[in-house]
């Protein structure tokens, strides 16, 4: 069925390739665990967030172990 000198096949085809597109990306990224990584990089930025806002002790305050790195020996 022609109308405007459009055809309609053209329009299914194109919402059949969205639907289909949309699917294969929720797929996707349900295998790649692309959604529950990104939960867990939101859930790590608000707590660095919360570790932020805490008041720090002064450095004095803190005794010197906690002041430095530990040395960590690769063999």
């Amino acid at each position: 069925m022609k109308t405007f000198a459009f055809d309609f096949t053209y329009l299914i085809i194109l919402a059949g390739v969205v639907i289909l597109f949309l699917c294969l990306r929720e797929f996707n990224c349900w295998y790649w665990k692309i959604n529950h990584r990104l939960a867990l990089l939101e859930e790590i930025a608000a707590r660095l967030e919360r570790l932020e806002s805490l008041p720090q002790p002064p450095a004095a305050a803190r005794p010197a172990a906690a002041r430095q790195f530990p040395e960590i020996k690769i063999d």
